[in-house]
C-alpha cells in the first residue's frame, strides 16, 4: 500500500529534452532531430540566459556614461548620425550591436520555433506537457510520501478497526465467508487506489487544501469520449439519484486539514454497509435490499461502550461528518453540481477509487471460462452471445444506464465499459489504462453490428491514455 504507481512516460523518456530557458520552452530542439545545431543552439541560448540581462543593465548604464564623458546628451547622440555612428564604433558600441544581432536572432527562432512556433512539430509542444505532468507527479509523490509516513501510523488503527468488524460476519462457512473477505479485499484496496490518487493530485495535499468555489473533480476525457456526446451525469452504481443527506460539516470558505486523511478514512469504509446488507439479505443488489451506502453512513453513527464512537474514534466530529458524508455519495447516480466543493472533491476521488477496484473484480469473475458468481454479478442471466439493446443504445447516446434495464451479464460489461466516460482525476484515468482490466472486460463482449463500434472506442480510447501516460 505504501507503494504508489507512477505513469510511465515512455515517450517523453525516448525524446532528450533540452533544459533551455523558458523563451523556448522546456523541450526546443530533440537531440535526435537536428543534433549539431540543436547543441549549438541550446549553448547560445543558454549562455545569453546567464548573460542578456547584465548586459543590457550595462549597456543602458554605459551608453548615457559614454556620452556624458565626451561632452553630450544620450538623446543628442542618438539623434545625430554621425555621433551614433561614432558610439556605435566604439567597444562599448559594438557590444551593444553584437549583443541586438544574437537577440534577434534569438527571438526568430523563438517564433519560428518555440512553442507554438510556425516551422515547430506540434508534438514537441505535447510532449512539454507530458513531462510538465509526468514532473508534478514525481514533486507531488515525493510531498505525499513524506505526508504518508505521518498518515500511516494514524490510518492503520482505523484498518484493524475495520478488519475486526469484518470478522464478526465470518461463520465459518467457506461459501458465505468468500463473499465478507471478497468486500474486506475490495475495501483495502480502494483505499490503496485512494492513496494512489492522492498521491498524484495537487488538491490533496494539505498545504493545498483551501477554500474553493467550484468542483475541482473533472472529466478529462470529455473531448475523446467513448460515447457519441459526452456524459454530463456519471453512471454509478445506484439508480437512486438523491437520498438523505447527513449535516455537512463545512463550507465553502472553511478550508480543511487533512484532506487526505478525510479521504483515506472514506475510502476505507465506502462499502461499511455491505457487510450487514449480505447478512440481512443475502445479495448485495440494493433494489432487491437497502442501499448500502444509506446503511453504511448510519453504521459510522454507531457508539460502543461508553459512548465512544465505534469507527473513527480519534477523529474531530467535523471530519467525521464529512467521512459519512463522502460514503453516503459514493454510489449516487450523480453528484449533485451543488455538492460543497471539499466534499465533491473527496467523493470523486472515492468513487474514482472504488470504479478501479471494481473493475478488477469484475475483470476476474467475467474471465473466459469462468462462471461468474450470481451474487457478484447480481443475478444476471450468463449468457454470452447475448445483450440488452436499450443497454446497448444508453451507452451509444450518452444515457444513464438503469440497472432495472440490464438481463445479462453483458450487460455489466457495457456499464462498466461506460465508466471510462466518468473518471474524474487523470490519476485514475492512469491506473485504469495501466491495469489492463477494462480491455479484458471489453474482450468478453460478443462482436455484433450492435457493438462492434463501442468496442472499437472503448480500445482506442484506452490505447491513447496509455501512449499519453
Amino acid at each position: 500500500m505504501s507503494t504508489i504507481p507512477l505513469p510511465q512516460h515512455t515517450a517523453v523518456s525516448r525524446l532528450q529534452n533540452f533544459r533551455t530557458p523558458r523563451l523556448f520552452g522546456r523541450a526546443f530542439l530533440p537531440d535526435r532531430a537536428l543534433p549539431l545545431f540543436g547543441r549549438a543552439l541550446h549553448m547560445l541560448v543558454r549562455q545569453l540566459h546567464k548573460t542578456g540581462a547584465a548586459t543590457i543593465c550595462v549597456l543602458i548604464a554605459a551608453s548615457p556614461a559614454h556620452a556624458a564623458s565626451s561632452g553630450e546628451s544620450f538623446s543628442s547622440v542618438i539623434r545625430d548620425p554621425a555621433k551614433l555612428l561614432s558610439f556605435l564604433g566604439s567597444t562599448m558600441g559594438r557590444s551593444l550591436l553584437v549583443f541586438l544581432f544574437f537577440l534577434a536572432i534569438v527571438l526568430l527562432l523563438r517564433y519560428l520555433l518555440g512553442p507554438g512556433g510556425k516551422l515547430r512539430d506540434p508534438k514537441w509542444d505535447s510532449l512539454n506537457a507530458q513531462e510538465r505532468e509526468r514532473e508534478r507527479v514525481e514533486r507531488n509523490v515525493k510531498t505525499f510520501r513524506s505526508r504518508l509516513r505521518e498518515l500511516a501510523p494514524a490510518i492503520e488503527p482505523e484498518t484493524e478497526i475495520f478488519r475486526a468488524y469484518v470478522s464478526e460476519f465470518l461463520t465459518g462457512d467457506a461459501t458465505q465467508d468468500a463473499m465478507y473477505l471478497l468486500k474486506q479485499e475490495h475495501c483495502l484496496n480502494v483505499l490503496g487506489h485512494a492513496l494512489s490518487i492522492a498521491a498524484q493530485e495537487d488538491i490533496f495535499l494539505p498545504d493545498d487544501w483551501r477554500p474553493l468555489t467550484h468542483n475541482i473533480a473533472k472529466n478529462n476525457i470529455a473531448q475523446n469520449s467513448i460515447a457519441p456526446s459526452n456524459l454530463a451525469q456519471s453512471n454509478i452504481k445506484d439508480e437512486s439519484d438523491s437520498g438523505p443527506s447527513l449535516p455537512c460539516a463545512t463550507s465553502a470558505s472553511t478550508p480543511i486539514a487533512e484532506p487526505d486523511r478525510i479521504l483515506l478514512l472514506a475510502a476505507l469504509y465506502h462499502d461499511l454497509g455491505r457487510f450487514e446488507q449480505l447478512k440481512r439479505y443475502n445479495t448485495f443488489r440494493d433494489a432487491d435490499s437497502i442501499n448500502h451506502a444509506e446503511l453504511g453512513a448510519q453504521l459510522l453513527l454507531e457508539l460502543k461502550s461508553g459512548n465512544a464512537p465505534r469507527f473513527m474514534p480519534g477523529e474531530p466530529e467535523k471530519s467525521r461528518a464529512l467521512v459519512r458524508e463522502a460514503v453516503l455519495a459514493h454510489n449516487r447516480f450523480a453528484l449533485s453540481p451543488e455538492m460543497e466543493p471539499h466534499l465533491a472533491a473527496i467523493s470523486h476521488a472515492v468513487r474514482d477509487a472504488d470504479k478501479l477496484d471494481i473493475l478488477r473484480v469484475m475483470a476476474a469473475e467475467l474471465a473466459p471460462g469462468k462462471t461468474p458468481d450470481p451474487t457478484v454479478v447480481l443475478g444476471l442471466a450468463d449468457e454470452p452471445d447475448k445483450c440488452t439493446q436499450a443497454v446497448i443504445d444508453a451507452v451509444q447516446e450518452s444515457s444513464q444506464v438503469k440497472y432495472s434495464e440490464m438481463r445479462y451479464v453483458n450487460d455489466f460489461r457495457l456499464l462498466l465499459c461506460s465508466w471510462l466516460d466518468n473518471i474524474a482525476y487523470p490519476a485514475s484515468l492512469r491506473i485504469l489504462a495501466k491495469n489492463g482490466h477494462l480491455e479484458s472486460i471489453v474482450d468478453g463482449l460478443p462482436h455484433t453490428p450492435q457493438t462492434e463500434e463501442l468496442i472499437h472506442r472503448v480500445r482506442e480510447r484506452l490505447n491513447e491514455i496509455s501512449q499519453t501516460a
